[in-house]
């Protein structure tokens, strides 16, 4: 069983107001099993229902674990702010307001054009490409 069950089953029992015995006489089992519960030891869903039925509780609130703490508090905004900041500087925005300009170095394109397009002819066949294989079984025009 994990320690935060028997930690649940404590403070549930604690706030309470019941003993280990109270909760014992409260839930039909024997004062060892609360013990044994408490201490982190193997018990039957049966065992845990007593429990959770005696302390007011359902069963699934005895395995509930606490809510983690928030990791950034007011003290850390200062450092969100500044990550924040770096963020925008090494990872500018992907739609750009501006043309480009300067990209592809000295005398490359015309100015105004696009650097990728560099007036070369297009490298794709002027002719279509033909799948290698066995012929079709029907008529194929122009083969």
């Amino acid at each position: 069983m994990s320690s935060g069950l028997a930690e649940n089953v404590r403070r549930f029992r604690r706030a309470a107001g019941l003993s280990q015995e109270g909760l014992a006489e409260e839930a039909d089992l024997s004062l060892s099993t609360v013990r044994k519960v408490e201490q982190g030891g193997r018990v039957s869903m049966d065992t845990l229902a007593s429990l959770a039925r005696a302390l007011g509780v359902s069963t699934s609130d005895l395995f509930a674990s606490e809510a983690p703490e928030p990791t950034i508090g007011a003290a850390d905004e200062a450092n969100r702010r500044g990550m924040a900041e770096m963020r925008r500087a090494l990872m500018p925005p992907v739609g750009l307001s501006a043309p480009l300009s300067g990209l592809g170095g000295a005398g490359e394109g015309a100015p105004g054009r696009s650097p990728w397009r560099t007036g070369r002819p297009h490298a794709l066949p002027s002719r279509p490409l033909h799948v290698r294989g066995p012929r079709p079984p029907w008529p194929v025009a122009g083969v």
